[in-house]
């Protein structure tokens, strides 16, 4: 049976979890994949179900186009993850994936409901500008230097000239979705708590700019940093699960 395209945003990665009292939507990272967040559901609490989100243009789902603006992957999101709201739910970001997650709640508030928490992770507050030059449209040889420089690529993706120019795409598309990114003026203040994570050695992404999600939320609201770099998410796996799950089984 073929899935629809609107399944393929989580069906591929979900497992159902009947013991579930939570969902958690994961968003992953510029030019990553919902593969990244395939391990999570055993290494977290039996009343977390986890739920990989994937976006057009990789993986499984690499024959699709890249979408270009933010608002067009929120407006998708929301339609794909409608059929998972039957139960209580909280969203996981990681850099790119920590503004989509922030957008798609603005947009649930309004159709179903704030989540029990957003998490967001490596990621400057959503109001604040972007705080450097875009590198979207570097001509490819510079924008592999700067792939390198935040090191979360994988090398070997650097020693392969044709699995580099297979992935560059996706990559530069999520770049652009994040660099061209606008804070809309008519949000309001969120109603969920809100957690953020980074990395004590993330150049991308300044404690002060983490903070600064305070500023959109009226409720409770917490800052946790890891000893890592901006993809911390790799490098210290382990812990940020274990965070994610202390997170979730917060009261505020």
């Amino acid at each position: 049976m073929t899935l629809s395209t609107q399944a393929l945003w989580v069906a591929p990665y979900h497992r159902r979890n009947p013991r579930a009292r939570v969902r958690l939507f994961c968003f992953p990272y510029a030019g990553g994949g919902a593969s990244v967040f395939v391990r999570w559901g055993s290494q977290l609490a039996p009343d977390i179900e986890v739920c990989p989100v994937q976006l057009p243009g990789r993986e499984n789902r690499m024959p699709e186009a890249c979408l270009q603006r933010i608002s067009d992957v929120a407006d998708l999101a929301v339609e794909a993850l409608d059929p998972y709201l039957d139960v209580s739910f909280a969203l996981f970001g990681h850099s790119l994936g920590a503004l989509i997650a922030y957008e798609v709640v603005q947009r649930l508030r309004v159709t179903r409901g704030q989540p029990q928490r957003l998490i967001v992770s490596a990621h400057r507050a959503p109001q604040i500008p972007l705080p450097h030059d875009p590198t979207w449209h570097l001509p490819d040889a510079d924008l592999k230097r700067r792939l390198e420089e935040l090191n979360g690529t994988r090398r070997e993706v650097f020693q392969d000239e044709e699995l580099l120019q297979l992935v560059l795409p996706t990559i530069r598309a999520d770049l652009q979705l994040d660099e061209t990114y606008t804070h809309r003026s008519d949000y309001e203040p969120l109603d969920c708590p809100i957690t953020v994570f980074g990395g004590t050695k993330d150049a991308e992404t300044s404690e002060s700019h983490l903070k600064a999600w305070r500023e959109v939320t009226r409720s409770g609201f917490e800052v946790r940093m890891f000893d890592g770099d901006h993809f911390f998410i790799n490098t210290h796996a382990a812990a940020l699960i274990d965070a994610v799950g202390q997170a979730l089984h917060m009261r505020y």
